[in-house]
């Protein structure tokens, strides 16, 4: 957000001020209706007859794991190991852009997207952190599935993984 800070802020009015945000829709969402149904909202906020613009960014579609493929079955088995508990599967991360990029142009890839997080990570945040032993589980989970995946014996007939 382009405005001064509350701190260096003083009585006088702000000719201008410009806000940029993102959203991270869910993989079903309909991305187009999601941006108009913003710029209505945005372009309908008009405070004492302010001139408001709505400049929309790119976007990208959401994208879903399929959990059932193979190599997917791979990952959870691995990171069971990893953890020691039952692995669980969640939405979380399909709007990275890439993803959905890489999806389009690799449509016969198996794309699978992890992450350690715990409650107090905050991803995406000034003060993102990860625990060192959420991290290392990742590490070995990752080890354990790479190691799966070159061998014949652990790999999925049914979807050639």
């Amino acid at each position: 957000m382009d405005a001064p800070s509350v701190a260096l802020s003083s009585d006088t009015l702000q000719p201008t001020a410009r806000a940029r945000f993102s959203l991270s829709l869910a993989p079903s969402s309909d991305t187009a209706a999601a941006m108009e149904a913003v710029r209505r909202h945005v372009e309908a906020q008009k405070p004492f007859g302010a001139e408001v613009r709505f400049l929309p960014g790119g976007r990208t579609e959401g994208f879903a794991v399929d959990s059932s493929s193979g190599a997917a079955r791979l990952r959870l088995s691995a990171m069971e190991e990893a953890w020691g508990v039952p692995a669980v599967c969640m939405g979380v991360g399909g709007s990275i852009p890439a993803v959905e990029i890489l999806n389009t142009l690799y449509p016969q890839a198996e794309i699978l997207i992890t992450g350690a997080e715990d409650p107090d990570s905050r991803a995406h945040g000034a003060n993102e952190s990860i625990h060192l032993g959420d991290f290392e589980n990742a590490i070995v989970a990752e080890a354990l599935l790479l190691a799966r995946l070159d061998q014949p014996d652990q790999q999925d007939p049914a979807s050639g993984v």
